[in-house]
């Protein structure tokens, strides 16, 4: 309800959560909409005569939403506004958050009276009306006014809460409704609308907040017989991070907080809406009230844009849950929300797109609130007469369509093997369907592709099996609602017009099903063919077979809004990434045949018993300055090998690694590698000799050869197992990560031994002006990476593109920048290190005149 259905909105790749609910409410005009005030207060300007056809349009939508939840057996409704409503007059002198010309109290008055309008309808109709909102909400001005109070703007300030409390109280005596509805878990910047003033932050973070807030803020509903539903829903991070799934986290943060106003309402799986999870453990215990969630437009499996029929999966949840908790009071069911909505089909309930799939659901578990017990395939039928009432063939078919989905979803968007093992990376459990990105990003990163080829080990030829089934029951769900109705006299009715519709979706999903069914036979069998010497013409046939399945696929649905094409870019790349991996590994094998030679050459055994040849004297200097670089003195000042030269070959092997790793897919990051690493040797070279001093050649590659030792593991995997081995074991083997990462670490410990022995041993520095050249190469990379660097969005996203370790999209971007704490000040730590190390360098390492 109240969301614009316009076809442009959904061609922007929008990946907000922000749904832009009743934006229309409150007609604005364009020239002043942004307008700030004097005192930074601000709002879009309220205008109560400007054209109504956007409201009549929402008032009627919202009386013909009302009618059919009433008519389904709902009894409760939720509306996503909430600080919109509330002017803050119960603080101080009324005037103290708003003042009183603020254009801010203008909108909010207008839009009041509108959704007082809607709110009385539906409280006509026998709804209890709740408002929701993600907490902390804020506007400009409040926040100021919050940073203001004494104690500072933090969960654990009564102060804070005492604001909202008077603000609650405020809105309970002019606005009719029954409660607030609030989340604590999930907030930020992707739910903003950009045109809007009212935003939300992640702000109660621990248990301590969570009571303080609680208790500050069920006073206001206590007194006045409101309801506070606190949503338990938590995105996995910080203290309160397993709240949603650990019964004893639940226990810790609600057990002391007794309030007959308080519900506790949780998703009735024990993670975000996924099939395979398991029930919620915190719904079958606990003395709370409570309400269970279920999603009916499952944001991960389709948003509803081909069937998903979850009647049976609500019912036995109902009855597991119902057996073990007597406090459940009801179910809280999404109709439309979650997730990206702009980013997914153009599909509003009851209004556009294939919302009857999605209504099966809302009906059915409708129906199972009421009578648990109830017989679900009768609920479905009945539901079906009512979409359907002059076609009885289309009443078959769509059953017969419905009573199938979901095994062909189950086994179509999931790898089974995987989603029935529980995975657990850096403290959080990984989804089921890891391998389905933001709803329609097709997963080629190989944190994630290894990770389900590890769970299928042994079982590869079911989870392949499993595509192609999922594809046929498709098509034979596609050819049970291909009969016509021969008593349907009117092609054009509605129920034709709906079939149709139907028809569009099971042919979308039959092409999605088969980019998915030969994408997954195609990363599966390279596995198998890099790990175990499989067959490399099945997996090169699946391939060929995915690519052309995806080239369809986009052909096909490149320009549509209600089917609009899955993003494949990720794993067509990884797909091209699998094809080069092999060059990669020759590349690798000849520049570690080059290395170990060179090494073997300039070993004092081989240069015993050797006769002089060319480059003896350069492999003899290799060998030296890589394995006993304290030794280097004993080439004294000859310049007779080819430092410059020498250098070169150093750099370039570095760069070579590095596109090797990339598996030659990217040359700007051979390049990115190749320059840190000549301004880390210019600046151990100015800090050696002294940047008014003579340039002394012999030094740069008594620098950078100790360098060759940390691209040596690099080098023996890559040439074993190519750059995709690599991320498998890196990704599924701990003793090999761990061994891994040792080696690496030990080899930077020898180039810094390398470094700051070289240079004494030559007699040019002592040891601390040699530790200032480190100190000081060190910083200028620091320093000069980081100011290069615009901001960590891109950081992330630059390291992702050529490696593809793991998805940077926007809203993962948002969620370790606003959850994860991670944010543009690691630049600036960075460049501050930098500063520092070469600061201390150049007092360390001062120049010098030989």
């Amino acid at each position: 309800m109240g969301i614009e259905a316009d076809p442009a909105l959904w061609k922007k790749n929008d990946y907000s959560h922000a749904s832009l609910a009743f934006r229309d409410l409150v007609d604005v005009d364009a020239e002043v909409k942004r307008v700030r005030a004097e005192d930074g207060q601000f709002g879009p300007a309220a205008d109560e005569d400007a054209d109504a056809a956007p409201v009549d349009s929402i008032r009627t939508q919202w009386r013909e939403y009302v009618d059919l939840m009433v008519e389904y057996g709902n009894n409760g409704i939720v509306i996503p506004a909430f600080l919109e409503l509330i002017d803050f007059d119960r603080v101080g002198d009324g005037f103290e958050v708003y003042n009183s010309d603020s254009r801010i109290r203008e909108h909010q008055r207008v839009l009041r009276a509108r959704f007082v309008e809607f709110i009385e309808y539906a409280r006509e109709q026998g709804m209890r009306v709740y408002l929701g909102t993600d907490m902390l909400a804020t506007t400009p001005p409040l926040l100021r006014y919050l940073e203001s109070l004494p104690g500072g703007l933090t969960p654990e300030n009564p102060r804070v809460w005492d604001v909202f409390r008077a603000g609650i109280e405020e809105l309970f005596a002019r606005v009719p409704v029954d409660g607030v509805l609030v989340r604590i878990g999930e907030a930020g910047p992707l739910y903003r609308d950009p045109d809007s003033d009212y935003s939300s932050r992640m702000f109660v973070r621990d248990v301590g907040g969570l009571q303080a807030m609680l208790q500050g803020l069920l006073p206001a509903f206590e007194g006045t017989d409101h309801d506070l539903i606190l949503r338990s829903w938590s995105v996995g991070l910080g203290e309160l991070g397993e709240l949603h799934t650990d019964p004893a986290v639940y226990e810790q943060a609600l057990a002391s907080v007794h309030s007959p106003n308080l519900i506790v309402s949780t998703k009735y799986v024990a993670g975000d809406y996924f099939g395979y999870f398991p029930i919620n453990p915190t719904l079958l215990s606990g003395e709370h009230r409570r309400l269970v969630e279920f999603q009916c437009r499952r944001e991960y499996e389709g948003f509803g844009v081909f069937p998903n029929f979850l009647g049976e999966v609500h019912q036995r949840a109902l009855e597991e849950i119902l057996a073990a908790n007597p406090h459940v009071e009801g179910i809280y069911q999404w109709t439309q929300a979650g997730g990206p909505l702009r980013a997914g089909p153009m599909s509003l309930y009851l209004r556009t797109g294939t919302w009857q799939w999605v209504d099966a659901n809302v009906y059915v578990t409708s129906k199972l609130a009421m009578n648990p017990e109830l017989s679900v395939p009768s609920a479905l039928a009945d539901w079906a007469r009512f979409r359907f009432p002059d076609s009885p063939v289309a009443q078959n078919a769509v059953c017969e369509v419905l009573s199938r989905s979901r095994e062909a979803v189950e086994r179509g968007l999931y790898v089974r093997p995987f989603a029935e093992e529980s995975r657990w990376v850096l403290g959080v459990e990984l989804p089921p369907l890891l391998w389905l990105h933001e709803w329609d990003m097709l997963s080629g990163w190989q944190s994630i592709t290894s990770q389900i080829y590890s769970a299928c080990r042994g079982r590869v030829d079911e989870a392949v099996a499993d595509g192609y089934e999922a594809l046929d029951v498709v098509k034979e769900m596609r050819a049970s609602l291909s009969p016509t109705d021969p008593n349907s006299s009117d092609p054009n009715s509605s129920d034709s017009n709906s079939i149709e519709a139907l028809r569009a979706s099971l042919d979308y999903e039959i092409s999605l099903f088969e980019v998915l069914a030969t994408y997954r036979e195609t990363f599966l069998r390279y596995y198998v063919w890099l790990e175990d010497g499989g067959s490399k013409d099945a997996w090169l046939e699946a391939r060929r077979e995915f690519v052309a399945a995806a080239k369809d696929h986009r052909v096909a649905y490149s320009d549509r809004v209600d089917f609009p094409a899955w993003e494949l870019r990720s794993a067509l790349n990884a797909a091209e990434l699998a094809s080069q991996g092999e060059e990669a590994r020759w590349l690798a094998r000849g520049l570690l045949c080059v290395f170990l030679a060179t090494l073997a050459m300039g070993s004092s055994v081989v240069q015993k018993r050797t006769p002089s040849f060319a480059g003896m004297k350069a492999a003899r200097y290799v060998w030296t300055a890589t394995v006993h670089p304290w030794q280097v003195s004993q080439f004294g000042k000859d310049p007779s090998p080819p430092y410059r030269s020498l250098a070169g070959m150093i750099l370039m092997v570095c760069a070579l690694t590095a596109l090797a790793f990339s598996s030659l897919s990217s040359y700007g990051m051979a390049l990115v590698v190749l320059i840190g690493l000549m301004v880390f040797a210019l600046g151990m070279k100015a800090g050696w000799s002294g940047p008014l001093a003579h340039p002394r050649d012999r030094f740069v590659p008594v620098v950078l050869a100790p360098l060759l030792l940390l691209c040596l593991p690099f080098l023996v995997i890559l040439a074993w197992h190519g750059p995709q081995g690599f991320w498998l074991h890196f990704w599924t083997d701990a003793p090999f990560r761990v061994g891994f990462i040792g080696v690496v670490l030990a080899s930077l410990v020898w180039v810094a031994v390398g470094v700051l022995s070289a240079a004494p041993s030559l007699g040019v520095v002592p040891a601390r002006h040699a530790l200032g050249a480190v100190c000081l190469g060190t910083g200028a990379v620091l320093a000069l990476g980081s100011l290069l660097t615009p901001d960590i969005t891109f950081l992330l996203r630059f390291l992702d593109q050529p490696l593809q370790v793991a998805p940077m999209s926007h809203s993962i971007v948002l969620g370790l920048v606003e959850y994860g704490g991670l944010g543009d000040d690691v630049l600036v730590y960075g460049r501050g290190l930098g500063i520092v190390l070469a600061t201390a360098g150049l007092l360390l390492a001062p120049g010098h005149r030989r």
